[in-house]
């Protein structure tokens, strides 16, 4: 249960536009994660924006280069700008920027905030900063921190020593500019999965109630494909007590029986995928999730099966035994099949996912990929394609 009584209040903006509704995991977890410190966030996601009217919540690489570096503001930005701006009333505003594009959202109403209002402290962390936080500090000043990977725990913990106007200059993970205006890049640590809280989802819930649950039992993959940001990554998982522990609470608390695992790969251990699946089954829900078809076992499959899945997305990639090696992916496109039938046969649908035009792709293997999904079209419900 979290706590009732906030004493610290924070605007908290998800800035990552999607074309289709979807709870976002990572930032249930630090809505948690802050209620849990006594922090209030008061959301803002710009897929849920229906308050503020009709807006244009996207802009142009050309406009937003032209706000960023010559202060130039299109009659859009401004219009966007004043309603949002409206709604900010608290002296720290995070921005949790999940990919490139969200964080070049994000620099232009950040920048927006701190004209307005030079006294707002901005702060930033998520995908999108990841390994360009230094220079983001440096040609962005009015960014006032950074926090670096998964550290909701280190959030709260500045947030707490801002209000109290304490020191944080020991806090982990943290990127900061010193009374000399230099910027420093404290030490990271080590995350601890098992301690991360269980994803708070009231806002998204008080809009609508038929969402299916996103939640992650696990961080990192075992593969090293070359187009992949996950292959430093190696997997940290949650024990399978913490696991039906958080599912029994979700699927209580927002009385939903749809989940989405949102792991990089749920099957990267033949026996931790065993035990997950043996825990999972006693939750009684129905699931989705991401896998690697070269980690499959006919095992693995039914008890999956067993266990809830309904669903699950396999990374093909690509028909081409070429294509696949200039990837470094672990795909063995005669097995790919068996593990697809052996899917189908216990009610689990394939969706498959491949990557069109990557570096040195030429015709033949592009139709090479068409041919082995047309062969094989009957053992798969859907494709995403990816450009």
């Amino acid at each position: 249960m979290f706590n009732s009584c906030f004493f610290m209040e924070i605007t908290l903006i998800n800035s990552e536009h999607l074309s289709y509704e979807s709870l976002p995991y990572g930032f249930g977890v630090i809505i948690s994660a802050l209620k849990k410190s006594n922090i209030k966030p008061f959301i803002i996601d710009y897929n849920f924006l229906r308050r503020f009217g009709n807006l244009e919540i996207t802009f142009s690489t050309n406009e937003i280069n032209k706000f960023l570096y010559s202060n130039i503001l299109s009659e859009r930005m401004i219009f966007f700008f004043e309603k949002i701006s409206k709604e900010i009333s608290t002296k720290i505003v995070c921005f949790s920027c999940f990919s490139f594009e969200s964080l070049k959202q994000s620099l232009i109403l950040a920048k927006y905030i701190k004209k307005l209002d030079s006294k707002k402290i901005i702060v930033f962390g998520g995908i999108g900063t990841f390994n360009h936080e230094h220079s983001l500090m440096k040609e962005f000043t009015f960014i006032d921190f950074i926090i670096m990977r998964k550290s909701e725990q280190q959030l709260c913990e500045l947030i707490n020593l801002l209000y109290e106007n304490k020191d944080f200059s020991k806090i982990s993970n943290l990127v900061y500019r010193n009374s000399n205006k230099h910027i420093r890049s404290n030490k990271l640590a080590t995350y601890n999965i098992e301690s991360q809280s269980s994803p708070d989802y009231d806002f998204y819930f008080d809009i609508k109630k038929d969402w299916d649950i996103q939640y992650m039992t696990s961080d990192g993959c075992v593969n090293k494909c070359a187009f992949c940001s996950l292959t430093d990554n190696s997997p940290i998982y949650k024990s399978t007590k913490k696991i039906t522990t958080d599912l029994k609470y979700l699927k209580s608390k927002y009385n939903s029986k749809c989940f989405s695992f949102q792991d990089d790969n749920i099957n990267t251990n033949h026996k931790r995928t065993i035990e997950l699946m043996n825990s999972i089954k006693n939750t009684d829900i129905k699931w989705y999730a991401l896998s690697s078809a070269n980690l499959m076992t006919k095992k693995i499959i039914r008890a999956m099966s067993s266990a809830g899945c309904r669903w699950i997305q396999f990374g093909l990639e690509s028909g081409s035994n070429n294509i696949l090696k200039l990837m470094n992916k672990p795909v063995n496109l005669k097995r790919f099949v068996e593990v697809m039938k052996n899917c189908v046969e216990v009610n689990i649908k394939p969706q498959l996912n491949i990557i069109m035009g990557y570096p040195g792709e030429t015709e033949s293997d592009v139709d090479k990929t068409l041919s082995y999904l047309k062969d094989n079209r009957k053992h798969f419900s859907h494709v995403n394609c990816y450009l």
